[in-house]
This record gives C-alpha cells, sequence and structure tokens, in this order.
C-alpha cells in the first residue's frame, strides 16, 4: 500500500487507528531511537519482528503513554522504555500481525500456516472486517447496524482475543465449524 493509500484508509475509518493512546516496541526502539506508523494500527497490539507485545502503559508509573513525553523513549516520570520488559508472544500466534505488516507493505514476513488459513488471501479490509466480527462475535461486541471494534488498554488482552480469532480460521473449515457451533445467537 502506498502512503496516499494508508493515510486515506486512516483517516477514512477511525475504528483502525488508535492515535491517542501510542505505542511502542521496547526492542524495536533499542534498535532505533523511531515510532512507526504501524504502531497507531488499533490492531496492531504485537511486534512482528520481534514476537512481544507492544507496550502502551509505563511499567514505573503504570500511567498510558502519551505523546506528550520528554521523548520517544521516555516516560513523563522519567522511566525508558527501552528497559521495559515486554510480554513475549509465541511465533506462531504472531501470523496475524505479520499478515497484517504484510498486506500493508509495511515488511516482508513469512508465514507460518498460509495454506490452512484462508485469510492469508483476503485483502487488508477483508482482512481486517472478518476478525473484527469474530473478535465482537466472541466477545459480544456484535453490533446489528454495524462493528465496532473496542480496543481495550491493556494490549495482553486485545492480542489474545485477536489470536484466537485469527486462529479460528486455522485449518479451515474444522475450527470455524467449531466457532459457529459455540457461538450463540
Amino acid at each position: 500500500a502506498s502512503e496516499k493509500e494508508l493515510k486515506e484508509l486512516f483517516i477514512d475509518d477511525a475504528r483502525l487507528t488508535q492515535f491517542a493512546f501510542p505505542k511502542v516496541c521496547p526492542l524495536c526502539l533499542l534498535e532505533l531511537e523511531v515510532c512507526y506508523k504501524s504502531w497507531d494500527i488499533a490492531l496492531n497490539v504485537v511486534c512482528p519482528k520481534h514476537d512481544v507485545c507492544l507496550v502502551n502503559k509505563c511499567s514505573n508509573c503504570n500511567r498510558q503513554l502519551s505523546w506528550l513525553r520528554p521523548g520517544i523513549s521516555k516516560c513523563q516520570c522519567g522511566f525508558n522504555f527501552k528497559s521495559a520488559k515486554p510480554q513475549s508472544i509465541d511465533s506462531k500466534n504472531s501470523e496475524i500481525w505479520r499478515l497484517i505488516y504484510n498486506k500493508l507493505s509495511l515488511g516482508n514476513y513469512r508465514l507460518m500456516n498460509q495454506s490452512h488459513n484462508p485469510l492469508s488471501q483476503c485483502t487488508f479490509s477483508e482482512l481486517i472486517e472478518i476478525v473484527m466480527v469474530v473478535t465482537a462475535q466472541r466477545n459480544k461486541r456484535y453490533q446489528r447496524h454495524g462493528i465496532k471494534f473496542v480496543t481495550t488498554s491493556n494490549v495482553e488482552d486485545c492480542s489474545r482475543d485477536l489470536i484466537q480469532s485469527y486462529n479460528t480460521f486455522n485449518f479451515f473449515p474444522q475450527n470455524y465449524f467449531q466457532f459457529l457451533d459455540e457461538v450463540v445467537f
């Protein structure tokens, strides 16, 4: 996707971005002290390069990260995010974020379950809509007149929910049929 397409995508669909509460990958900050645009994607709660949850709260003062801070890697309390200990994610569970990055041309990550998950064949928009619907159904946040994905302030919970929704389509159609059996309409 071109930068113009990304800007249009982000501006036109507020569900896909979360600018109010920034997230960072402490391991990326150790390598290069920059903030990546991809961290502002609401559904992006894992760094596919390092297989860790992005950090959205200071582990020292427990405040939500803010853009109003002394530096890219510094909290208002002085804590350096480079020393944060992010939660590791099993690499097989990082698949959804690798796929998202690949769809947006933000990386070229190897997908492990491509042949067993039909979501790998979807466009970015289709992927997001499907994952949002399944996540909403699993968490009973489906609205009849539209889908609103509620991102939690806890990236670990969000990560778990999205991994579970993505894995619904692994080894298709068996896992999907099991999901349908579990859903109560």
